[in-house]
């Protein structure tokens, strides 16, 4: 199966992420910061790139059979909700 994964670099992604290699999926994480990911597997495929550049997004997300949204995008009023 093909995954795109979203959030990899994050705690529940990188869970995710070990799980679906270990299965023999194949995975391609979209990621800001490709230099956070630190696996190396013939089935993963890491790409660099904008969470809100929509276009690009869905181009790189064709041709996948299960899409995977584990990114967390915290608010200030969240951070704020956090640490009262």
């Amino acid at each position: 199966m093909r995954i795109f994964l979203l959030g990899a670099t994050g705690q529940t992604g990188s869970i995710l992420l070990k799980d679906a290699l270990m299965r023999g999926h194949n995975v391609t994480v979209y990621v800001r910061n490709p230099e956070k990911v630190f696996l190396v597997n013939k089935g993963l495929n890491i790409i660099k790139g904008d969470l809100f550049s929509v276009e690009d997004m869905a181009s790189v997300m064709a041709d996948h059979d299960v899409v995977s949204h584990v990114y967390v995008v915290m608010t200030m009023t969240k951070q704020r909700l956090l640490q009262s």
